[in-house]
């Protein structure tokens, strides 16, 4: 499938579980289109075109830019903490200033998220 088939696929996707309560998303993976509950996000990770959409069930990979799931995802749930990494406020284990913790995988901080996302994180601990 060409890729500007597959974007448009993935676009659209995404655009018919934004007019619903947006509570998943379908995304193309394995020759055909998964739902994924946004609940079961733990992060996201980018891979150059791609994006590993690590999850309780497991990862789903599929084709998409990291920039334009973290413009779908409500910002009050997840937020980017790197350029490589999107994840779920609420899957957090634990937090240094220089990485996170979730599901025993440790992602860095990158400086320029770093006061937006402990700023975050030390406001919902209070």
């Amino acid at each position: 499938m060409p890729e500007q088939e597959l974007r448009q696929e993935n676009q659209t996707a995404v655009t018919i579980s934004d007019s619903m309560d947006l509570s998943f998303l379908y995304f193309r993976y394995d020759r055909k289109m998964v739902k994924v509950m946004l609940n079961d996000i733990q992060y996201i990770e980018s891979l150059k075109d791609y994006v590993r959409i690590n999850t309780t069930k497991g990862p789903v990979i599929t084709k998409y830019a990291i920039t334009s799931l973290e413009a779908v995802l409500p910002s009050l749930s997840f937020i980017r903490v790197h350029r490589s990494y999107l994840v779920s406020l609420d899957k957090i284990d634990s937090y240094t200033q220089d990485e996170i913790s979730i599901a025993n995988i440790i992602m860095p901080i990158g400086k320029m998220y770093r006061m937006q996302v402990l700023g975050i994180l030390t406001q919902s601990n209070s």
